[in-house]
């Protein structure tokens, strides 16, 4: 119980970091003025402030760039709730019209004008979501058909079926929705105020998940059932807390490291091939440690019990996989050395089938 009740305490410190902190806006790129921001279509970054949100600014500035084209707006400042937001956006869609720009996008990038949309913005929201590219949707779909293969190998090999089959389900349900809107997610982390409020984020969203695979793994209807009232919930924190934090050692430094290598390379001119490794280096980390948290959830102790903490492979998988994206994280020029050498060895192979030509 104390355990539970420990993590409970954690989780709304850090929320209320988030609804007190200093007014500003924070999202993709830090602490950024209000106003109307014209950005690539792909691009992660907010780009370039063209005015403030103001009709006649934007309709000079329409004016003097009618060739407009594979870019999107955003009202950033605006309040989430009041008619400020609905106003701006609904400004812009009609100046583009007029222009005969109406195919281009907008959209808005808010900040709290109270304590209720401070609440709110902890979670996601619909300025986060990113259309994923072609090179990222390949990588994600193939990360989500692996480690989906890959934990169903580990349940269906330590659990019974009746436990396997449901846990899987859930697990690959979840992993769908993280995988391919992955940039969206990224968003959403970027755009906290601070660390506490960036981990807590980690923390509720591995609590779901865990809790949703620990309820599938059950057994049976009624334990499920049980599982899912406010007694069950408690229970599962008491006993399976450590499975919570473990799995944001790992997803912390990937979740955070990987945006942060791709915002620099996207200021560097190497937005899509950044993007594109990132969807790959992503898939990786998440088809090793996911199997080994799945494992941990689902299984007790194999190695005993130490702070509190029943000890299983899973833990020490974990921690390895976060241990790498940690330094990743910290030094993003890692990054690059799998990349250089990629393509050393395309090079070569390029080289070896051009000899093969001219002998033949």
């Amino acid at each position: 119980m104390f355990r539970s009740v420990f993590l409970f305490f954690v989780f709304f410190l850090s929320l209320s970091f988030h609804l007190f902190a200093a007014d500003s806006v924070r999202i993709r790129d830090r602490g950024i003025p209000c106003g109307i921001y014209l950005s690539k279509l792909a691009s992660p970054s907010m780009g370039e402030k063209i005015s403030e949100i103001n009709e006649n600014e934007f309709k000079k500035f329409l004016l003097e760039n009618p060739e407009l084209k594979d870019v999107k707006f955003f009202a950033v400042g605006v309040p989430l709730l009041k008619s400020e937001r609905r106003e701006a956006l609904a400004m812009m869609r009609e100046n583009l019209k007029d222009a005969d720009l109406e195919e281009i996008s907008v959209g808005a990038i808010t900040k709290p004008a109270n304590l209720l949309e401070s609440a709110l913005m902890f979670f996601p929201l619909r300025e986060d979501f990113q259309m994923p590219t072609r090179g990222e949707m390949t990588p994600s779909l193939i990360s989500w058909s692996l480690g989906t293969a890959a934990t169903g190998l580990v349940l269906l090999s330590t659990q019974p079926l009746k436990v396997a089959l449901p846990s899987l389900a859930i697990n690959s349900l979840f992993s769908a929705s993280t995988t391919f809107p992955r940039q969206s997610w990224g968003n959403y982390f970027i755009r906290s105020r601070n660390f506490p409020e960036k981990f807590a984020k980690q923390i509720m969203m591995g609590m779901v998940f865990t809790y949703g695979v620990y309820a599938a793994g059950q057994g049976n209807f009624e334990a499920a059932a049980t599982a899912l009232t406010l007694g069950g919930f408690v229970n599962f924190l008491s006993h399976k807390w450590s499975n919570i934090l473990f799995q944001s050692s790992w997803r912390v430094p990937v979740e955070f490291g990987i945006p942060k290598w791709v915002r620099l390379e996207t200021k560097a001119g190497n937005e899509q091939q950044a993007r594109t490794y990132g969807s790959w280096y992503r898939a990786i980390a998440t088809n090793v440690a996911t199997p080994a948290w799945a494992y941990s959830t689902l299984t007790h102790s194999k190695w005993g019990t130490m702070l509190g903490i029943d000890w299983t492979t899973g833990h020490f998988v974990m921690v390895a996989v976060g241990a790498v994206a940690g330094a990743a994280w910290a030094y993003p020029k890692i990054y690059h050395f799998p990349i250089q050498l990629i393509e050393k060895i395309k090079e070569q192979m390029k080289t070896l089938r051009a000899r093969e030509v001219r002998e033949n």
